[in-house]
């Protein structure tokens, strides 16, 4: 039973997340896009970040 609850419940987030209401919503947009850039910005420092440590 337990096995299902959590993909059951991300399959969930992901369809309201995909509604043409919420992707056009000016509040879901606001957020989103300084979380990608937060988002990429830790993968850019990762790469050399990685690299010192496993060089070290």
């Amino acid at each position: 039973m337990f096995d299902f609850v959590l993909p059951g419940v991300a399959l969930a987030v992901v369809v309201v997340l995909f509604l043409l209401r919420v992707r056009n919503a000016t509040l879901w947009r606001a957020t989103v896009t300084p979380l990608a850039s937060i988002i990429v910005s830790g993968f850019l420092i990762s790469g050399p970040l990685l690299s010192h440590v496993v060089a070290a």
